[in-house]
């Protein structure tokens, strides 16, 4: 590449919030040969959990979402700075975020090819979505006009060909990646909580407390596990379920054993000095946590969701259990 001009790449991702598919944009823009790329980073809402992360060459554009109302002014502002950037290569991360992106491109008459990373079983989550229905046609149209499918694994793949009619040869899989150097070098702090002093085992997740990851199903587990042993359940992240799984706790009589400690931007601090990492999701793309739990060198216990295969050999590297079944897991 030698004495040629960067191509310019335009990454389209609704924000920079602290989840997976935003993680791996990040480890994107920091890994990629700016000899050959030169990206530009699209986003509908200012959220910045990662935003100290992003090389200071990586241009940030946030398009100004305030609520839901936004998004018929999201794809037109889209549609102008495709126009006004005319880039070479436009990526997108996540379903909402590809949509628009279609949407826009159409409208500002480019020709940018369209590259698209799909990061969850969408089959799964369409039904779970007001509209599913609907969106899960919109969604069959509108794929046809992505110019390449990059699956996040095989599982996702075999979703979008068997249930949106794509065609195999339109997709290649890439997978979830991470930075073992970086987070070697994280989870060597110290975690700056009482419960990590080696003393009584410690059980951990992370992720968005929503219905797709059941940490309802890994309370219960989990609450059946305190009935033979000293264990306590610490769990990363925020979402919706808060609320109703800090209850569910307090139902069981587990909430004194389990601790909610929200997002972290220092997970692994967390996750390396625990006794297991456990994923308890009812569906999945190729779970990024495990691979990072992985990377810390901490037992793994997941449901045998899409992609945990592709990481996970049972009895080997790990352990799969079946969805939704408390006593399995």
């Amino acid at each position: 590449m030698k004495g040629r001009q960067a191509k310019r790449l335009l990454i389209v991702i609704p924000s920079l919030g602290g989840g997976g598919a935003e993680r791996m944009v990040v480890n994107l823009c920091r890994g990629l040969n700016r000899q050959a790329w030169q990206p530009t980073l699209v986003t509908f809402t200012p959220e910045n959990a990662y935003a100290d992360e992003l090389p200071s060459d990586v241009r940030r554009i946030n398009l100004g979402k305030a609520s839901k109302l936004d998004n018929f002014k999201m794809i037109w502002r889209l549609a102008r700075l495709l126009k006004r950037e005319r880039p070479d290569l436009i990526l997108t991360g996540l379903h909402f975020a590809t949509l628009h992106t279609l949407l826009a491109r159409l409208l500002s008459g480019g020709s940018a090819p369209l590259v698209s990373t799909v990061q969850n079983t969408l089959s799964r989550s369409l039904e779970r979505e007001r509209f599913g229905r609907l969106r899960k046609v919109l969604t069959r149209v509108l794929f046809r006009r992505i110019d390449r499918l990059a699956p996040v694994s095989e599982g996702v793949k075999r979703d979008l060909v068997n249930n949106f009619g794509i065609r195999a040869e339109r997709c290649t899989v890439i997978s979830n990646s991470v930075d073992i150097e970086r987070i070697h070098k994280l989870m060597a702090e110290e975690p700056s909580h009482p419960w990590f002093d080696g003393r009584i085992p410690v059980v951990i997740s992370a992720g968005s407390l929503t219905k797709q990851k059941n940490y309802a199903l890994l309370i219960r587990a989990f609450a059946d596990v305190l009935a033979g042993c000293q264990a306590r359940l610490v769990i990363l992240g925020e979402g919706e379920e808060k609320q109703q799984l800090t209850s569910l706790a307090g139902e069981l009589g587990v909430r004194p054993h389990v601790e909610f400690l929200g997002f972290q931007r220092n997970p692994f601090k967390f996750v390396h000095p625990a006794t297991v990492f456990v994923l308890s999701s009812d569906w999945e793309g190729l779970p990024l946590v495990i691979i990072e739990a992985m990377a810390c060198g901490t037992l793994v216990v997941c449901t045998r969701v899409s992609g945990a295969e592709d990481v996970i050999t049972n009895g080997e590297n790990g352990l799969l259990v079946p969805r939704g079944d408390p006593q399995a897991l």
